[in-house]
């Protein structure tokens, strides 16, 4: 069984990449997260939409109910 990474998962895991560099601060998890908690509640607000308009929060889903297919 091969597990490597085919051409839309590489693409995927490239798409991610560059949304993190682009929107999380380098010191991300140390100043935003304690335990594994959200520090800044505005701020996990904001990540969760863009989150959800790229349809990353429910990835499995149809396109049609806001997934990627």
């Amino acid at each position: 069984m091969d597990f490597r990474l085919g051409e839309k998962e590489l693409a995927l895991k490239e798409e991610i990449r560059k949304f993190a560099e682009a929107e999380l601060p380098p010191d991300f998890v140390r100043n935003t997260l304690i335990d594994g908690e959200f520090r800044d509640f505005e701020f996990e607000i904001s990540m969760s939409r863009k989150l959800a308009q790229r349809g990353w929060l429910v990835m499995s889903w149809p396109e049609e109910y806001g997934g990627r297919g």
